[in-house]
């Protein structure tokens, strides 16, 4: 059992050397100068696999199976750095990190389907948007050369939810954004309605539409009870069919298992009403007299209620009238002072001259 695991083992791990490539990472800084001693990592799926320190010569080296990788770099007094590398063989790649950067970068990987040509990522910075990309083969994006603001990073495709994720950007920033997507639910299958009227006039025509969802049913055979008996008709191109109301009383459509009543009202009798003898405690009838004073009185409140309004608009104009008055005598006054003003310092002047 023993011999059997550790050969196992050996095979498993013969596969992986084999299946692996090399990815060798050359660190620089400006001028191609070797960045000795950076700090490079390896991440995969959100999660960093491997880490190692560029040696002497500015290298590190990994075995990776052939794939996309985002490779960052960090060294002391320099910015973080990503990049996106594609390993297929063994992979050579020379990354030059900077101390400044005038922009920043958002970068990440898109999990939850396979193939992500129809996936796209936008960045927005308010209602537009900044910047777009789409992934590569194993789902993964670089959005570069972002000024600092506030952001909503989008990630949407045919037949997924949309994810959104908010984001605040520095210069220099790299701020990783994965995005899990899900299928969205089915949508429910439109259902089969009656749109009618609660009531119509009589001897009118009663039209209703047999929908589904919003769409118009043609040809669908409506059984219509009456007030005089069952009759069935068919809902034309536009999804509509129509009875004439010729009796009162209740029309209902039937379609299926779904009903719809539609309410003829009987007419309303329109002729003269007798005046009642007394009311309901059988009081007496009022006399003649007192229903010619009742209808006396509104005619008297009219006139007393035109004569007040009259009155009340010639106070109004009297005291418009008088305040007018009052701001012209006003200001009468004030021309014939400063006019007194000016003669008076007109003559100071001729007689100071003369002296």
């Amino acid at each position: 059992m023993g011999r059997a695991t550790g050969f196992a083992f050996s095979l498993l791990l013969l596969t992986l050397l084999v299946d692996s490539s090399t990815l060798a990472v050359k660190v620089t800084v400006a001028q191609e100068t070797l960045a000795v001693g950076t700090n490079v990592s390896v991440i995969s799926g959100g999660v960093e696999l491997y880490n190692a320190k560029a040696d002497r010569k500015g290298m590190a080296y990994f075995n990776l199976t052939d794939g996309s990788y985002f490779i960052k770099l960090e060294r002391y007094s320099y910015p973080k750095h990503v990049a996106l590398v594609e390993v297929k063989g063994d992979t050579d790649v020379t990354l030059t990190m900077r101390q400044k950067i005038s922009y920043a970068t958002i970068y990440g990987q898109v999990f939850g389907k396979d193939g992500f040509s129809d996936v796209e990522v936008r960045v927005y910075s308010g209602d537009k948007i900044a910047a777009r990309a789409i992934p590569n083969k194993d789902g993964y994006f670089v959005v570069s050369f972002l000024a600092p603001r506030d952001y909503v990073v989008s990630v949407s495709a045919p037949g997924y939810e949309e994810v959104k994720r908010e984001v605040t950007l520095n210069l220099g920033d790299f701020v990783q954004v994965n995005a899990d997507l899900k299928a969205s639910p089915p949508k429910a299958e439109p259902q089969l309605s009656i749109v009618a009227p609660d009531q119509a006039p009589l001897k009118s025509l009663i039209e209703i539409a047999v929908v589904k969802g919003e769409t118009p049913v043609a040809g669908q055979r409506v059984v219509v009870k009456t007030p005089s008996g069952e009759l069935s008709v068919d809902t034309d191109a536009q999804g509509k069919a129509r009875v004439n109301a010729a009796e009162s009383g209740e029309y209902v459509f039937v379609v299926g298992n779904l009903t719809q009543s539609v309410l003829v009202p009987a007419p309303q009798n329109t002729g003269p009403v007798p005046e009642p003898k007394g009311n309901a405690q059988g009081s007496p009838q009022r006399s003649e007299p007192a229903k010619a004073k009742e209808e006396e009185a509104p005619a008297w409140w009219g006139i007393a209620a035109f004569a007040g309004a009259a009155l009340l608009l010639a106070i109004f104009l009297i005291v418009l009238w008088l305040a007018w008055k009052w701001l012209e005598k006003k200001r009468s006054h004030r021309e014939k002072k400063a006019h007194k003003e000016w003669k008076e310092e007109r003559h100071h002047k001729k007689h100071h001259h003369k002296e």
